[in-house]
């Protein structure tokens, strides 16, 4: 189960732009993620990039800070 799951937000969501705008401050291209799987391990985000391809990187910015809420 990922941590968010960016197919929670999809367009015209009222927290679409943040999710991308997240996503871009922590160094990726949010059209690159067409899974939209994030997973969130401690000061790491691990993103599904395409079937069984993930990219794991150190996270710079937390997602609430963008109204996001991971999953429990």
């Amino acid at each position: 189960m990922p941590s968010i799951d960016l197919r929670d937000y999809p367009h015209g969501n009222a927290l679409h732009s943040q999710s991308m705008n997240w996503i871009y401050a922590n160094g990726l291209d949010p059209f690159a993620i067409p899974q939209g799987e994030v997973a969130i391990v401690g000061n790491h985000l691990t993103v599904r990039v395409t079937d069984g391809v993930w990219r794991t990187i150190q996270m710079r910015t937390p997602p609430e800070e963008y109204g996001l809420t991971p999953k429990a």
